[in-house]
């Protein structure tokens, strides 16, 4: 809730801390606040935890059905692929769903060819990811018992967890997507400096959680 009506289902004016605190009580039964985040990587210790002490049979989980972002683009029409708009000229236009598995790139309807070829390219050699059935066959994981690969088959593509992310491959939107909606990056500051280590790390542990224990995402 806030002065101004945006990305919120309802606004109201606040004028002081008693008007703040009677709007709401008022609405206190329409919501909800959280002092800890429920947000968990399907693939965490934490979830571990909770299934290895028996605390997860009291406990309701349900999966994040859609990773959104807002994308800004020109008064003039869509932003283009190689993401070099001017900062100046942009406006929130909607939005944008943020594909995290093999299928929904390929099925993306807000994203051109070109990009969804580059995000493969991305995600299939500069990432480096670890084997998993969101980017892989299930050969390649190891999970189709009829045409598993070998160990050491499997042991090439797995990956280096010092490796540093070549992110210069990505166009500015595809970039911004991977930075905040996948890796939950919030901190502009200092990107002069290579943070694709930490980057690397969260996308691993963002991917690794894909499909555990649904096939849909």
């Amino acid at each position: 809730y806030g002065r101004q009506r945006y990305l919120v289902d309802r606004s109201f004016e606040i004028t002081d801390d008693a008007t703040l605190r009677e709007e709401l009580e008022r609405y206190s039964s329409r919501f909800s606040i959280d002092l800890n985040p429920r947000i968990l990587y399907c693939k965490s210790k934490m979830v571990d935890l909770l299934l290895e002490s028996g605390c997860a049979a009291y406990l309701e989980f349900q999966k994040l059905k859609d990773t959104l972002m807002v994308w800004t683009a020109p008064e003039g029409g869509e932003s283009s692929s190689d993401g070099k708009n001017a900062r100046s000229q942009l406006r929130v236009s909607d939005t944008l769903t943020v594909p995290v598995t093999r299928q929904q790139i390929f099925k993306h309807k807000g994203l051109s060819l070109l990009e969804k070829r580059q995000l493969m390219k991305f995600l299939t050699s500069s990432a480096n990811l670890p084997p998993t059935l969101a980017f892989q066959s299930a050969a390649a994981v190891g999970t189709d018992t009829y045409n598993s690969v070998e160990e050491e088959q499997d042991s090439k593509i797995l990956l280096d967890q010092a490796a540093e992310l070549d992110l210069s491959t990505l166009p500015s939107r595809l970039l911004d997507g991977f930075k905040y909606a996948v890796c939950l990056d919030v901190d502009e500051n200092d990107w002069s400096n290579n943070k694709s280590v930490e980057l690397q790390r969260r996308l691993i542990q963002f991917v690794e959680s894909l499909q555990v224990y649904d096939s849909d995402g």
